[in-house]
């Protein structure tokens, strides 16, 4: 209940704290972070963000058994039918060694298998940015780059989905201690499938500020339903705006597993259409503590400037059109008067 009231009230705040519409001439990443943006990609977009993860987790209760390994993390984003709409793949394929000290000798086993899988689909309800408020005042250069109290109503979108959960998984329940073997702890077995919704809010209350905040309820339905959000601010640098950096801190509250993780980290813009970053991250519990860093590659391959090049022609070829029937109505005008000065004044 603490976590939800908590999550609520990250919310809230961050209601009282806007990016850009949609589509962006730049690639728009949720990664390094967690969260995820109240925007899509734009239509006709497909963009991939993955990265590589190692990680390293010690559980006080289970005499700190230790969970070492790496993981390949990945979200696949397609903008389809409207600007305002998305669908997401999101998952996390993690190979790890699981060393139990809870008997003697110790056992370890070596295990691999997703330890997330959902596909949804993302909408934004509200965009409080207009295409009037987005028009470049070129007379003001505080209008552009100074505070606005439009931007502190962020944008706001729902995404429903639902998890994949593969057969024999050992992380069922996200759960990454599934000591089964043993009196004290019962196996568990998610269903192969369970809803997942989740509601995000962003603004951009400053240049070159954005926060983002996310609140999940996740496997529901299920014997072990999870409470869950992400608050993340990124900061891009005046200086240099292709650099940017990130703080985030995630909560996840269930029967079989609770965190707390604080996250930081820095990507770059190499092109209009790649990103790379680097992250790392703890846990500020013991129950498992945990460390992990990562680094990670986003690009897409952006087929809506095709499209707005297409209605821009399909413009211009209207325009032209107009221009030319103005002139042939012109020369028209200009024939028929000469042949009535004709009739008029016949020669002789």
């Amino acid at each position: 209940m603490k976590l939800v009231i908590r999550s609520f009230i990250l919310l809230l705040l961050c209601s009282f704290t806007n990016l850009h519409a949609q589509y962006t001439d730049v690639i728009n990443s949720n990664r390094p972070g967690t969260s995820m943006s109240a925007y899509s990609v734009g239509k006709r977009v497909l963009q991939l963000e993955t990265g590589f993860t190692y990680k390293k987790l010690e559980h006080q209760n289970f005499n700190q058994s230790i969970v070492e390994g790496y993981a390949i993390d990945g979200t696949l984003r397609y903008g389809f039918f409207k600007e305002q709409l998305e669908i997401l793949w999101d998952f996390t394929y993690q190979f790890d060694e699981l060393t139990n000290t809870t008997v003697s000798p110790e056992v370890i086993s070596k295990r691999s298998n997703f330890l997330k899988n959902t596909l949804g689909i993302k909408y934004l309800l509200f965009d409080p940015v207009s295409e009037e408020d987005q028009k470049i005042n070129i007379r003001s250069w505080d209008a552009n780059h100074g505070f606005h109290w439009r931007n502190v109503v962020p944008a706001i979108s729902l995404y429903a989905g639902a998890n994949f959960n593969m057969s024999e998984s050992p992380y069922d329940y996200f759960n990454q201690y599934n000591l089964q073997n043993y009196a004290f702890y019962a196996q568990l077995e998610e269903p192969q499938i369970s809803p997942k919704a989740v509601l995000s809010a962003q603004s951009n209350f400053l240049p070159f500020w954005v926060l983002v905040a996310n609140f999940s309820y996740n496997r529901i339905a299920t014997d072990y339903p999870e409470m869950g959000f992400v608050v993340t601010i990124t900061h891009a640098f005046s200086s240099n705006p292709r650099f940017s950096m990130f703080v985030e801190d995630q909560g996840v509250k269930s029967d079989v597993y609770a965190d707390n993780i604080v996250k930081f980290g820095f990507a770059y813009l190499l092109g209009k259409n790649v990103q790379i970053d680097l992250n790392a991250g703890t846990s500020i519990k013991d129950t498992p503590a945990q460390t992990f860093g990562g680094l990670g590659l986003s690009f897409r391959i952006d087929r809506h400037r095709d499209e707005l090049k297409t209605s821009k022609e399909k413009a211009n070829k209207d325009l032209t059109g107009g221009k030319k029937k103005k002139k042939k109505k012109k020369k028209r005008k200009k024939g028929l008067e000469k042949i009535e000065e004709t009739i008029e004044d016949p020669q002789d």
